[in-house]
């Protein structure tokens, strides 16, 4: 029967309204986790918001990530980091536009550069270091400089 969950078949089956409710619960947790990271990035800002409204935000923000194909949870936690900073359309205003319709790149990679620049311009160290990227510069012989991100692999607490 595929509108079943089986887990460890044959000795537990989830019904479909309790892996239902078992999702809303996951979900809950995410957007609680993106409010967590996005109240001790941004303080100031943050301690006018109600908490109702920061996670409402938060959870339009995912649903926008998800139909813009972040399937992942780090795209989608990046994506509403974006969307609070920026507001909900961010990705269809330039320069987030085009940047983001470059085909040479996954979503989560965009998206975490966008938040690194966004960290490195407002100076916050919490949006560079979610963006789990390092900034490296090279000198060629011929005196041009180019630079490259990488990803840490570090974990990140939130």
């Amino acid at each position: 029967d595929q509108s079943v969950y089986e887990a460890s078949f044959p000795f537990r089956v989830i019904p479909p309204a309790q892996l239902a409710q078992m999702e809303r619960c996951t979900e809950a947790g995410f957007h609680r986790e993106i409010c967590r990271f996005l109240l001790l990035a941004f303080p100031d800002q943050m301690a006018t918001v109600p908490t109702a409204d920061l996670y409402d935000h938060v959870a339009l923000a995912t649903e926008h990530a998800v139909a813009a194909g972040a399937k992942e949870e780090s795209a989608q936690f990046l994506w509403a980091i974006l969307a609070v900073m920026s507001g909900h359309d961010f990705a269809s205003r330039d320069p987030a536009r085009r940047y983001l319709a470059e085909p040479h790149l996954d979503l989560e990679t965009k998206l975490e550069t966008l938040v690194f620049e966004a960290g490195a311009n407002l100076d916050n160290q919490m949006l560079m270091d979610i963006a789990d990227t390092t900034e490296v510069w090279s000198d060629k012989p011929d005196g041009t400089r180019f630079g490259h991100l990488y990803r840490s692999g570090r974990i990140l607490q939130t």
